[in-house]
């Protein structure tokens, strides 16, 4: 904070995990920075400000302001803070109904620089000094606010005004939705599948379908036109977990009972097709297991990467 000669006043942490923020400019009651988000790449100037308590000093601080707008121009641009003073007369629940010297240069400030608040929730009344039965007072001294092209390329955001317990101000937050990229999913299927008696013959009718394009993109359409019916697929195979569960608790009942009746021919037919329900219940359990290291396991044997994720197939051929 050495920049300013009398010091700064304002803190700034970030999440360098989340955004790169450079600072700009500082003077003893705001700190300019550049803010460009990682996820999607967007852009904005970002004024943090902590106005002095009398008018007469917080002139510089508005001057700053129409300075800065010149470097910003157009582009995207968020000033918030606490600016000791009211901006309208329905800012403030007590004093004056006329606009004093103050809140006149703080609004021809804001008007010149194009600024707007942006749309919050939460409290109304910023500001307090602990009222005390009909003493005290309430105001909105602390804003954010933005210019148009803020508005435009960071629609949705809005702001936050929290109470403020023990404090004399009211925490604010922005919320600024940020819009990851797609991230294009491999394809995979669940080797269940192969056990299934359409498998092949799905394959070769997506296979056999014809599809205009490159050869690679012809082989990613093909790919795609087989997620539905294999998800169909998947999904009449039932809950595969809970077969295995219920068919378990059958077989013990039913060898229990013949434990107890041997030679009950009936409850041998019955415990060796339960047996053999059972273990094919098993087996399609089991077989997703193959790659471990998946949450959902699938079979997963790489080809060409046409995108940022690697086209998975089964270790089966998918085309004759």
């Amino acid at each position: 904070m050495s920049f300013c000669s009398s010091g700064s006043r304002i803190v700034l942490g970030w999440n360098v995990d989340v955004v790169d923020l450079n600072v700009v400019a500082i003077t003893d009651q705001v700190v300019h920075t550049f803010i460009r988000f990682k996820a999607d790449k967007k852009e904005l100037f970002c004024s943090f400000v902590y106005a002095h308590n009398r008018y007469t000093h917080r002139r510089p601080l508005l001057d700053n302001l129409g300075l800065h707008k010149q470097l910003v121009c157009n582009r995207p641009w968020c000033v918030l803070g606490d600016f000791n003073s009211a901006l309208n007369l329905e800012d403030k629940i007590e004093g004056s109904s006329v606009i004093d010297i103050a809140m006149q240069e703080f609004k021809e400030c804001v008007d010149a620089n194009e600024l707007v608040d942006i749309n919050r929730s939460g409290l109304q009344f910023t500001w307090t000094q602990k009222p005390r039965g009909l003493d005290g007072t309430l105001r909105k001294i602390d804003r954010i606010m933005a210019n148009l092209g803020f508005l435009d390329s960071f629609a949705g955001a809005h702001a936050i005004f929290q109470p403020y317990r023990v404090s004399d101000h009211s925490p604010a937050i922005i919320h600024i939705p940020t819009t990851c990229k797609f991230k294009l999913r491999p394809f995979k299927f669940s080797n269940i599948l192969v056990q299934n008696s359409r498998f092949k013959q799905q394959v070769q009718e997506c296979w056999g379908t014809s599809v205009s394009g490159f050869h690679m993109c012809k082989v990613v359409s093909k790919l795609k036109a087989l997620k539905k019916p294999f998800q169909r697929m998947l999904f009449r195979e039932g809950n595969i977990h809970e077969n295995v569960t219920k068919l378990r608790h059958e077989l013990d009942v039913v060898q229990r009972a013949l434990d107890l009746d041997p030679f009950n021919v009936d409850l041998r037919e019955e415990e060796a097709c339960y047996l053999n329900a059972f273990n094919e219940a098993i087996l399609k359990e089991e077989s997703p297991r193959i790659n471990s290291t998946c949450n959902r396991p699938t079979g997963t044997v790489a080809t060409n990467t046409i995108e940022p994720d690697p086209i998975s197939l089964s270790s089966h051929e998918l085309a004759n």
